[in-house]
């Protein structure tokens, strides 16, 4: 059976149906704003996040190049100092034991997979035209493991075969290439190869759709000169996040040169953490505007009711349920905004979600999903019972006698 301090709460926000609509409104309206904007820097964020790191590679491993160094002592000194260090190019470096390594990154908790790669610089020429590109090369079946080719193949097919590569659509359109045609890839130690191109693909990243060329393990090899060795190692993750740590224990281990995306992503990572920090404090203001709003309106119900709070307190009523009865009036009105606006902000946000530009993709990167319902929910029933805290002591401490005269 419902209290009856419940009973008089409820009966006190009924009797005054346009001002409860009004005050319910306004919650609702703030928690629509924190609704939206939840689901828009959530949305955007990954947005961010899966354009930038769904086509790269999580963790990469190297061989760090050799490098001589040239001392010099002075006579009758015990002191070295260093005059030069220079790298040795004469060799290209590479990891030779590759087919175990990668073997036993594959078996790592949250590993994807791995991809073994020859790269390098080179030109491609095709009926007097030339491009200058960087090659990678890849085994067939781990062709789209980092950057998904098949998904965004737009011509011919994903998969390689010796004698064939994958290029991009800027390359395509600026040599006036197509799958079937033939060009002439020339590495940086001046060997060339004739390939077919199998596929075109569109990343949607300029630099990678213009520059980057993807061809057989194999003739890369030839590219670059490398007999059995490749030039690295690259991972793909479940959880992106985990890649520092990951990198950190492989550097250990391995004594390789490793990194991970995020030392040469800094700017994602900042702009994530600056849109954050922009997000919490629009989330702020609207939770403040839903404590102003329920306080001030509680105020003036306590000031309107005065002399009704005096006629219980005259008739024995305790202060602590005329406390209480002032207090569920905001934790109501918190629950009642708070789901109404998250009802409509997650209708809202579904819709905007819905819109889509002339090429098809989202005109809003925003996630429904993402909108932190429960969240502003409880956030209203707190802030309710918050607000109404002070109301609610101003009412319990109303002198009977000076309420009835008023």
């Amino acid at each position: 059976m419902m209290p009856f301090s419940t009973r008089v709460a409820l009966r006190y926000l009924w009797s005054s149906p346009l001002q409860t609509a009004l005050l319910l409104a306004g919650v609702g309206v703030a928690v629509l704003a924190f609704v939206f904007i939840t689901s828009l820097i959530n949305g955007l964020a990954t947005t961010l996040t899966r354009q930038t790191i769904g086509n790269i590679a999580h963790i990469t491993l190297e061989r760090e190049p050799a490098g001589i160094r040239a001392d010099w002592t002075e006579p009758g000194s015990t002191a070295t100092q260093l005059l030069a260090e220079q790298v040795l190019e004469l060799e290209r470096p590479q990891i030779r034991e590759w087919t175990a390594l990668s073997a036993r990154l594959d078996a790592l908790p949250g590993v994807i997979g791995t991809s073994p790669e020859v790269t390098g610089a080179g030109f491609v020429r095709r009926s007097g035209a030339s491009s200058p590109v960087s090659y990678i090369g890849v085994l067939p079946e781990r062709a789209s493991l980092i950057a998904d080719l098949a998904g965004t193949l737009q011509e011919g097919k994903a998969t390689l075969s010796v004698g064939e590569v994958l290029i991009g659509r800027d390359l395509a359109n600026k040599l006036r290439l197509r799958p079937g045609s033939v060009l002439t890839l020339r590495g940086d130690n001046d060997t060339a190869v004739r390939l077919r191109i199998a596929g075109i693909f569109k990343l949607g990243i300029s630099s990678v759709d213009e520059r980057i060329v993807y061809l057989h393990l194999r003739n890369a090899r030839v590219l670059a000169g490398l007999d059995n060795g490749i030039s690295r190692i690259q991972l793909k993750l479940a959880d992106p996040a985990a890649a520092p740590v990951l990198a950190a224990q492989l550097r250990r281990e391995t004594g390789l040169k490793v990194y991970d995306w995020t030392e040469k992503n800094t700017q994602l990572k900042q702009a994530l953490t600056a849109q954050g920090n922009t997000g919490r404090m629009i989330q702020t203001f609207s939770l403040l505007t839903m404590l102003l709003v329920i306080a001030s309106s509680l105020l003036l119900s306590t000031q309107k009711r005065k002399a009704e709070i005096g006629i219980m307190r005259s008739a024995g009523v305790p202060r602590r349920f005329v406390f209480s009865v002032f207090l569920q009036q905001g934790i109501w009105i918190g629950w009642l905004g708070g789901v109404s606006g998250a009802l409509v902000g997650w209708g809202f946000s579904s819709f905007l979600a819905t819109l889509k530009r002339a090429d098809g993709t989202q005109a809003l990167p925003i996630d429904p999903q993402q909108g932190g319902y429960l969240i502003v929910i409880s956030a209203a029933v707190v802030i309710g019972a918050l607000a109404a805290t002070l109301p609610a002591w101003r009412a319990a401490k109303l002198d009977p006698l000076e309420a009835i005269g008023t």
